[in-house]
C-alpha cells in the first residue's frame, strides 16, 4: 500500500488517486459491457449458461459497488484526510473486479474449444490494456486487478497442453512480467504529468493571488480593446463591479482620449503611458491615477493583447500638496511663507521690469510683540499673529501677495501701482487694521504694525536691493513711533548697514570673550562706605567705539545672546571681587535678563560659578526687573525663591517703573528694591517725586526689605535719601562705573 509522506507526495498521491477515480466509471461501464459481450458472444458453445448468467450478475454487483465508492469519493473529494480510506476501497475494489473476472475465466474455460479459447483471450486481453491504461497512475491498483483477472484463467490454458493454450498462456505470463517490469515506468510517467499539472495549478493560483491581491488597479484587454479580466483593487479604483468592467471596449466605451492613446501605443509599440484624473463611465467617481500599458506577447513576438496596471495616487496627490503646502505656506497663519513671497516679488519685478509698470514691496513689523510673548507665552502669540494675519490679508486687494517671513514680520507685494499714493493707502489701510483691539485668552490685546516701504524701479531694480531697503524703511518707521509707516530713502541705507555691521561684532565679540565689566559702587549713606558694587556690562566696537549699554543689550536680546553676554559679565565680577574683596563682606551684584530666569537650573548655575570664584552665595545679590513677572511668571518665580533659598540676594532694580503688580513684594522673598533714578533725579525739590520716594521707603520698612537709590548725583539728593531713611545708594556721586583695569570717561 503506497504511504504518506512529504506534503508534496501528499498532494501527488490525492491527484493520482483522483485521476483513477475520475477514470473509473466509465471503465466499470466498458468492462461491464465487455462481460456482458462476452457472455453473449460464448452462449451457444457453453455447456451451462445459467452459471455464466450468475458470474455475470456477480460482477454487475461489484461494479455497482465500485461505483457506490466512486461517488462517496466525489461528494468529498476536497477532503484530503479520505484519501487513505478511498485507495483501500480502491484496491479491494480493483482486487475484486480482477477476481470476478479471473472466475469468469475459469467458468468459461473450455480445453477442447479452441474458439473458447480465443475469445477468451482476446477478451481478457482488451479488459488488461483497458485497465493499465485507467490504472496507470497508482500501479498497486492496476496489479491489484490485471493479477488475479490473469492468474486463474491462464493458469487453466497452460496446464491444458493444447496447441493454443501453451502458447497464449506463456504470452500472459509475459505479459504480467512485463507490466512489472514497466511498473515504474508507467507510474513515473503519469506521476511527472501529475506534478507538472500541479506545478502548473500553483504556478496559476500564485499567479491569481498576486493579480487579486496586487496593491496596483489590474486588468487585461485584448486586441480590440475589449476588457478580458480585472482585479479587486481595480473595481475599487473605478468604483464598480467586475461585471460592469469586464467587457467594457477601451477604444468604444470609455471618455478619456488620452487613456485610449496609451493602449493603443501598448498594442503597436508595445508600452503606453496615462497619467491623470480618470472619471470612471460605470460610476460617478473621479479619481487621480497613472496607468502602465503593456502589450501581451506571443512566442513569436506578436502582440496579441494587453494589460494594464493602474495606481490610485489620490493619497499621493495629497501628500504631494501638504509637502506643498508645507514647503510654501507658513504652517500658523496659512499664509505664503518666505520662499513663496520671494518667488512672487521676483516674478514681480520681472513683470514690471517687462510691462514698464511699479511694484510697491511693503516689510510689516509688530510693535512690542516680544513684551506679548514674554507676557503670556509662545501659545499666545501664535493667536495673535493667526488674528494679525487675518486681519492684514482682509485690507489687501486680491491681486496682492501677502506672506509672514518668521517671527512678527511680513511681507507685502504689491504689483500693478499707478503711483506712489496708491502704496501708501495700502501701507494706512494695514496700520489702520491694527486699530481694533484683538482678543487672545479670553482678554482684550492691543499691538500695532509698522510699515517700510520701497518701490521698484525707484529705490531698486533687484527683489534683494527692494527687500534690503523695505527693510532700512521699517527702521525708519519704528523711530517715528508705534503704528507709522515709512518710504525708504538712499540716507537709511547707511544706518541700515551699520545696524547690521553693529549686530555682527557684537557677535564676534561674545564669541571671542570680549565683553568687559565696569563696576559702580553702592555705598552706604550712613558712613558712605562701600557695601557693595554692581557689575554692568560694556562693550567697546573696533571702529565705532563705546556703544551704549541699553542698546547693545537690546540687540543682544533681540539676537538671543543676552544670556551669554551675561555668563560673561558674572565670570569677571566674580574674578574680580574674589581679588580685590577676599575676606570682608563687600557684595557684587548681578543683573539678570527675564530670559535667564526661564532656566529650572538658573540658581544653581550662579552659586555653582560662584563657588568656582570661592565666593560664599551670600555676596551675590541677583538684580531683576519687573518685567520679569509679565505673562506667566511660573518659572521665574521658582527661581527667585531658589536663589533665596541658597543665600543669593535678589534685589527688584527700577523699581515703580514696571507693570508688575505691588502684590509680588508680598510673593516674593525678595531682599532690597532698588529705586529708579528718575524719581531720585532732584528729589528736594520736587514734590513728586519725594512722595514717589517716600511711599516705597515705607513700603519696603513693611515688607523689611533694603532699598538702594539710584541714580544719586548731588550732595543735594544724598542729603534728603538720608534724612528719609534710606539705607544707600549708589550714583555719579560716589563713584563713576570703571571697567575692571581702567577708568570710564565721565563725559
Amino acid at each position: 500500500m503506497e504511504m504518506y509522506r512529504t506534503p508534496e507526495y501528499e498532494r501527488v498521491f490525492g491527484e493520482k488517486l483522483r485521476l483513477v477515480y475520475s477514470m473509473m466509471p466509465a471503465a466499470l461501464v466498458l468492462s461491464v459491457g465487455a462481460a456482458a459481450m462476452l457472455v453473449g458472444v460464448l452462449w451457444p458453445r457453453l455447456d451451462n449458461p445459467s452459471l455464466m448468467l450468475g458470474w455475470l450478475a456477480a460482477y454487475v454487483v461489484v461494479a455497482g459497488i465500485c461505483l457506490v465508492f466512486v461517488r462517496a469519493y466525489q461528494r468529498i473529494v476536497s477532503r484530503p484526510v479520505f484519501s487513505r480510506r478511498f485507495y483501500v476501497f480502491l484496491l479491494g475494489g480493483a482486487f475484486s473486479a480482477g477476481l470476478t473476472w479471473g472466475i469468469g475465466g475459469m467458468l468459461m474455460f473450455d480445453a477442447d474449444d479452441l474458439v473458447i479459447q480465443s475469445i477468451l483471450v482476446a477478451v481478457l486481453s482488451g479488459v488488461t490494456v483497458g485497465a493499465v491504461l485507467v490504472m496507470a497512475p497508482m500501479w498497486s491498483s492496476m496489479l491489484a486487478f490485471v493479477s488475479p483477472m490473469l492468474v486463474l484463467p491462464m493458469g487453466l490454458l497452460l496446464l491444458s497442453w493444447t496447441p493454443l493454450s501453451l502458447p497464449v498462456g506463456l504470452f500472459a505470463v509475459f505479459f504480467l512480467l512485463l507490466l512489472v517490469l514497466l511498473r515504474r515506468y508507467l507510474t513515473d510517467v503519469a506521476e511527472n504529468d501529475i506534478r507538472r499539472r500541479l506545478e502548473l495549478a500553483a504556478r496559476e493560483a500564485e499567479y491569481r493571488l498576486v493579480f487579486e491581491q496586487s496593491p496596483l488597479g489590474v486588468f487585461q484587454f485584448d486586441t480590440s480593446g475589449r476588457i478580458m479580466e480585472c482585479n479587486a483593487r481595480m473595481e475599487q479604483i473605478i468604483g464598480s463591479d467586475r461585471s460592469r468592467i469586464i467587457g467594457l471596449n477601451i477604444f468604444d466605451d470609455l471618455r478619456d482620449e488620452q487613456f485610449q492613446e496609451a493602449v493603443r501605443l501598448s498594442l503597436t509599440r508595445g508600452d503606453g503611458y496615462y497619467e491623470d484624473v480618470y472619471h470612471s463611465v460605470t460610476a460617478d467617481k473621479a479619481t487621480p491615477v497613472r496607468a502602465f500599458c503593456t502589450g501581451i506577447r506571443d512566442g513569436n513576438g506578436n502582440i496579441i493583447g494587453g494589460v494594464v496596471m493602474v495606481e490610485d495616487f489620490t493619497e499621493r496627490k495629497a501628500l504631494e500638496e501638504a509637502l506643498r503646502q508645507r514647503a510654501y505656506y507658513d504652517q500658523l497663519t496659512g499664509l505664503p511663507n518666505r520662499s513663496l513671497v520671494n518667488d512672487r516679488l521676483n516674478q514681480g519685478v520681472r513683470r514690471a521690469r517687462r510691462d514698464g509698470t511699479a511694484l510697491a514691496l511693503l516689510y510689516v513689523d509688530l510693535d512690542g510683540f516680544k513684551d506679548i510673548n514674554d507676557a503670556w507665552g509662545h501659545d499666545a502669540g501664535d493667536e495673535l499673529l493667526a488674528d494679525v494675519a487675518e486681519r492684514l490679508q482682509a485690507a489687501m486687494r486680491e491681486s496682492d501677495t501677502l506672506g509672514r517671513i518668521g517671527g512678527d514680520e511680513f511681507l507685502v507685494v504689491v504689483p500693478d501701482m499707478e503711483d506712489v499714493a496708491a502704496a501708501e493707502v495700502v501701507a494706512e489701510r494695514l496700520c489702520r487694521a491694527m486699530d481694533a483691539s484683538f482678543e487672545v485668552g479670553g482678554r482684550p490685546v492691543r499691538v500695532s504694525a509698522s510699515v517700510g516701504l520701497s518701490l521698484y524701479p525707484r529705490d531698486g531694480d533687484s527683489p534683494e536691493v527692494l527687500l534690503s531697503n523695505a527693510d532700512a524703511a521699517l527702521y525708519k518707521a519704528k523711530a517715528s513711533g508705534t503704528g507709522q509707516w515709512a518710504w525708504y530713502s538712499p540716507e537709511l541705507t547707511e544706518a541700515a548697514a551699520e545696524r547690521r555691521e553693529l549686530e555682527t561684532g557684537l557677535r564676534d565679540a561674545v564669541e571671542n570673550d570680549e565683553i568687559e565689566v565696569a563696576l559702580q559702587p553702592i555705598v552706604s549713606l550712613t558712613d558712605n562706605q562701600v557695601i557693595a558694587y554692581e557689575a554692568l556690562a560694556r562693550w567697546s566696537h573696533p571702529e565705532a567705539g563705546e556703544i551704549d549699554t541699553g542698546r547693545f543689550i537690546a540687540m543682544a536680546e533681540i539676537l538671543g545672546i543676552a544670556a551669554r553676554v551675561g555668563e560673561q559679565v558674572y565670570h569677571r565680577a566674580f574674578a574680580w571681587l574674589a581679588e580685590n574683596h577676599p575676606e570682608d563682606d563687600v557684595r557684587i551684584a548681578i543683573n539678570v535678563a527675564p530670559q535667564q530666569l526661564q532656566e529650572p537650573d538658573f540658581a544653581e548655575w550662579v552659586v555653582r560659578l560662584a563657588g568656582e570664584h570661592g565666593l560664599e552665595p551670600t555676596r551675590i545679590d541677583v538684580e531683576i526687573t519687573e518685567e520679569v513677572f509679565m505673562g506667566d511668571p511660573a518659572e521665574p518665580l521658582r527661581q527667585v525663591r531658589k536663589l533665596r533659598h541658597l543665600g543669593i540676594g535678589v534685589s527688584i532694580d527700577d523699581f515703580g517703573t514696571g507693570y508688575s503688580s505691588l502684590g509680588y513684594l508680598r510673593r516674593l522673598p525678595i531682599s532690597r528694591l532698588k529705586i529708579d533714578r528718575t524719581f531720585v533725579s532732584r528729589v528736594h525739590e520736587r514734590p513728586d517725586n519725594a512722595a514717589i520716594v517716600t511711599t516705597i521707603l515705607a513700603l519696603a520698612r513693611a515688607f523689611d526689605v533694603e532699598v538702594t537709590a539710584e541714580g544719586v548725583e548731588t550732595e543735594a539728593e544724598a542729603d534728603y535719601l538720608r534724612r528719609a531713611g534710606c539705607p544707600s545708594a549708589q550714583g555719579f556721586l560716589y563713584g563713576y562705573p570703571q571697567i575692571v583695569g581702567r577708568e570710564v570717561n565721565r563725559n
